[in-house]
């Protein structure tokens, strides 16, 4: 479990995000993220001349000027594909600004009752790429992190949560035996 300061959201919570989403540009910006663990502005910036289909990546410009690939999955790639061959004329793919994409996951918070912020996307990301065995570093490079302290909080979180479901009591069945004194 994540403390509060790092809300999360689970898998269960993207789903309702996912079936909520009333536009195609909801669709995809809630699935871009959660695919890619893009920054706001990062999803914001995106050229369609960056993105790569046949691939499933994109080409992004992140924090600090750094430069990165992200990939996505087949239900992302679908979204996208229909997204750039309606909108092919513009440069920019999403044309919102990181604050329109902030307007739109807030609308679609107050729509759902699901706290969503860009930042809940990027940690499902991590949380879920190292749950499901991604190297550490991988995480660290595909989040475009400069530094390894975030990387290693989400896996610490994940591995005390993981324990937590992965629990079974030690003592279930067994009878209380008055204490046997081996000394008389």
């Amino acid at each position: 479990m994540t403390s509060p300061d790092r809300y999360t959201l689970t898998l269960d919570r993207l789903q309702i995000l996912l079936n909520a989403c009333e536009t195609d540009i909801q669709k995809l910006v809630v699935s871009l993220l959660a695919d890619t663990g893009l920054r706001r502005s990062e999803l914001a910036s995106i050229q369609i001349k960056n993105v790569d289909l046949a691939n499933r990546t994109i080409r992004v410009l992140g924090k600090g000027r750094k430069r990165r690939i992200v990939r996505f999955g087949e239900y992302t790639a679908s979204k996208l594909e229909a997204w750039i061959n309606f909108n092919s004329e513009n440069e920019m793919l999403l044309g919102l600004s990181a604050a329109g994409v902030s307007s739109l996951l807030v609308a679609m918070g107050r729509r759902t009752g699901i706290r969503c912020n860009a930042h809940s996307f990027r940690r499902l990301f991590a949380c879920e790429a190292i749950r499901n065995g991604m190297d550490q570093f991988h995480v660290q490079a595909l989040l475009g992190r400069s530094t390894f302290e975030m990387t290693r909080i989400y896996a610490h979180e994940i591995v005390a949560e993981d324990a937590l479901v992965q629990y079974r009591p030690i003592v279930t069945n067994l009878q209380a035996h008055p204490r046997q004194d081996y000394y008389d």
